[in-house]
């Protein structure tokens, strides 16, 4: 786990509330949502900032994956969408994935995920 900063912490305390039972614990996904942790969401991607508040913000349609629409996440307090945004962010990070030329080029996932 890396040294998170006070509001990535309170936003991984809100991740693992809200959101983990979808894109689990570790943000590797579950058999009910995609893992954040893959290069179609680091930074850079077709997935950028404001795509990721967006869909904190109202849920999002189903594009990719094979797990259906995203629900608007119930029960965020105000503001915790962008302190879970930096825990996402902040892990991604620590896992490698900055933004970087291969994961700006458009890299889309197969339907299965990969």
């Amino acid at each position: 786990m890396p040294t998170l900063t006070a509001r990535a912490q309170a936003g991984r305390q809100a991740f693992e509330t809200v959101c983990a039972g979808y894109h689990g614990v570790s943000l590797r996904g579950t058999d009910r949502g995609p893992p954040l942790l893959h290069p179609f969401y680091a930074p850079g991607s077709g997935h950028g900032d404001e795509t990721f508040l967006s869909a904190m913000a109202g849920g999002a349609k189903s594009h990719h994956w094979k797990f259906g629409d995203m629900p608007k996440p119930e029960g965020l307090a105000v503001g915790t969408d962008k302190a879970i945004f930096d825990y996402i962010r902040a892990l991604q990070a620590a896992n490698g994935l900055a933004a970087t030329e291969a994961n700006t080029q458009g890299h889309r996932p197969r339907r299965d995920g990969s």
